[in-house]
C-alpha cells in the first residue's frame, strides 16, 4: 500500500468540494486501537489489525484493481472467520465494494446473530443488528462501480453510509452478548440458509470497536487517496 507518498490531487476539502493540495495516501490498516479487523485482500484474506481475524477462504480470486488488489467473489465464494474477535455493543465497518449483480439480497459481512452489511435486491445499501428492522441508503450503487459503505452503531442509533454521506438510521437494541461465527461476501456459518453471497470484488473491509464519526466516515469514503473510479479489467 502507498502508505507514505505524497501525490498533488483533486481533493474534496469536505466530502465533494473541490481543491488542489499535496496529499498523503493513508495506509489501509492504520494503528489506531479502535481497529479490530483489517483486510486489504493483497492475496490473502489476512486480518491485519493485530487481532488476528484471519478469514478462510475457497472459490475467491484477487485481482488487479482499487488500491492494488482486491478479492473478487462469486457465489459460491466463502472467507470464513470461524472464531472472530469483533465488537458487538458499539461497532463501525467500513468497506468499499463494486457489486456484479442486484437480483437479490446479498451479504457484505455478517456476523451470526449480531450484525451484518448487505445489499438489498435493489441495489440499496443495508445495515442489521440481530435480524432487526435495519436501515437502507436512498442511493443505489451501480454494478461495476467501486463505492464506499459503511454502517455505525453506538449502542442505541444503527446508521447506514454511502460515499461518505449519512443515507438512514433506525433506533436498535445491542445485540446479544455471545459470540458467533463471522463471514466476509457471504451468510455465517457455513451451510447456514439466508441471503446470497455478495457478487463482485470487495477492498480495504474495516472493523472498529467504536462509532465513527461522520467526519471520519466520510475522510474513508472521499480522502483524495481512493477516488471513486469506474470497473477495470
Amino acid at each position: 500500500m502507498r502508505s507514505e507518498i505524497a501525490w498533488l490531487v483533486v481533493c474534496g476539502a469536505g466530502c465533494g468540494r473541490a481543491h488542489f493540495e499535496e496529499q498523503r495516501f493513508p495506509a489501509a490498516c492504520p494503528s489506531d486501537p479502535r481497529l479490530t479487523a483489517c483486510y486489504t485482500f493483497a492475496g490473502d484474506a489476512r486480518d491485519h489489525s493485530g487481532y488476528s481475524n484471519d478469514a478462510t477462504v475457497s472459490n475467491v480470486r484477487f485481482v488487479s484493481d482499487f488500491d492494488g488488489q482486491a478479492v473478487e467473489t462469486t457465489d459460491t465464494s466463502r472467507l470464513d472467520i470461524v472464531t472472530p474477535v469483533l465488537p458487538r455493543e458499539i461497532y463501525s465497518i467500513d468497506a468499499w465494494i463494486r457489486p456484479g449483480r442486484f437480483d437479490i439480497e446479498q451479504i457484505i459481512f455478517d456476523y451470526d446473530q449480531h450484525w451484518a452489511l448487505y445489499l438489498d435486491s435493489r441495489g440499496r445499501v443495508g445495515c442489521r443488528i440481530n435480524a432487526s428492522q435495519t436501515p437502507v441508503s436512498f442511493q443505489v450503487a451501480t454494478i461495476g462501480e467501486w463505492l464506499h459503505v459503511a454502517c455505525v452503531y453506538d449502542g442505541s442509533v444503527l446508521q447506514v453510509f454511502v460515499a461518505g454521506q449519512a443515507e438512514g438510521s433506525d433506533p436498535q437494541s445491542p445485540p446479544p452478548p455471545e459470540i458467533g461465527a463471522a463471514a466476509i461476501a457471504g451468510n455465517a456459518p457455513v451451510g447456514q440458509a439466508g441471503p446470497a453471497p455478495f457478487v463482485g470484488r470487495l477492498d480495504r473491509l474495516r472493523i472498529w470497536n467504536a462509532a465513527l464519526t461522520e467526519s471520519e466516515t466520510c475522510a474513508a469514503a472521499d480522502d483524495c487517496s481512493l477516488p471513486r473510479r469506474n470497473s477495470s479489467p
